[in-house]
């Protein structure tokens, strides 16, 4: 009734009896829950199709491309201008020779 994992426990670790007052099994949701209910309802229009869908996730995947490219040129800069300034700073840095 409790679980494979609960008698087990029981049965191998030594703890005290309070401890397992506050280890029992959380309640299940009615599947009816209200988030169900609502994507469920006529008012939002109906379910978006697979072709819908795929169409979404092409869009997602390109905005996120772009966003990860302009993040990585703009750390890669920042990179190169820091170790250019700490390399000035110790004058090791030879422009020309």
């Amino acid at each position: 009734m409790l679980g494979p994992i609960f008698v087990r426990e029981w049965l191998t670790t030594p703890r005290q009896p309070r401890t397992f007052s506050h280890s029992r099994p959380r309640p299940r949701r009615p599947v009816g829950s209200a988030a169900h209910n609502l994507a469920n309802d006529n008012r939002l229009g109906p379910p978006p199709t697979l072709g819908d869908q795929a169409r979404f996730g092409l869009l997602a995947f390109q905005i996120l491309i772009y966003v990860q490219l302009c993040l990585l040129l703009f750390f890669a800069a920042l990179s190169a201008a820091g170790t250019i300034a700490q390399e000035k700073d110790r004058r090791t840095f030879l422009l020309c020779s």
